[in-house]
């Protein structure tokens, strides 16, 4: 990475630890950190993703799903995986239009935008609320699946703001992130699933299916 950019992460990186909610710093962070594809930790990242079938097929056939349809999702079944995201979008006033829409040409690309895809979706798996302790327990689990260099940084800077607030948050928030972490060696390769296709299965299945209950 050149020095101008890793000056300007540097300095995203002080903006988080004082508000880690700022989601439009994590995103400028992220295409900072990827203008220059050739850098060998995200070569290495792309050359580990591309090995996973599921992932490979769904790269190649530029899988990417519509953004989830709320009224959908407000009929999906009682207890399904679609009604617990639409309860969970609902009582916390998010959008999923919040994420941005990159190209998806190098595998490292349509990595970032499966994970955007994918990141509330991941909030319902685990059962999470979207307290700073989940987000950092989410990277955690990122971390594990696809070694993000971005994920390590919102989660030390993550948890340098909760020192700051709470040390006993901190190491309580510590906690929940190495079980996430260990949790994400077990469980599969959670991007190469379609779970958009799941919307209408029970939330528990889905749970299972994912290795994640």
């Amino acid at each position: 990475m050149r020095l101008w950019n890793k000056l300007q992460v540097l300095v995203l990186f002080l903006k988080l630890v004082r508000n880690p909610n700022r989601t439009e710093l994590i995103f400028k962070g992220v295409d900072l950190v990827s203008q220059d594809p050739n850098q060998e930790p995200l070569q290495a990242i792309e050359k580990a993703v591309m090995q996973n079938s599921g992932f490979r097929s769904m790269y190649n056939e530029k899988y990417i799903p519509d953004l989830p349809d709320m009224m959908f999702l407000q009929t999906c079944p009682e207890n399904s995986f679609g009604r617990a995201l639409h309860q969970h979008m609902v009582s916390n006033g998010l959008s999923f239009d919040l994420f941005p829409r990159n190209p998806a040409d190098r595998p490292i690309q349509y990595l970032t935008t499966r994970i955007y895809q994918d990141h509330d979706l991941w909030h319902v798996l685990f059962g999470f609320g979207t307290a700073v302790e989940d987000e950092l327990a989410i990277q955690a689990f990122g971390v594990a699946q696809f070694q993000s260099p971005v994920a390590l940084m919102l989660i030390a800077g993550g948890l340098l703001h909760l020192l700051g607030q709470s040390p006993a948050r901190a190491v309580a928030a510590f906690g929940r992130i190495t079980e996430l972490y260990a949790l994400g060696k077990r469980a599969p390769f959670l991007l190469s699933l379609r779970l958009h296709d799941f919307f209408t299965k029970p939330l528990h299945e889905v749970r299972q299916v994912c290795g994640v209950m």
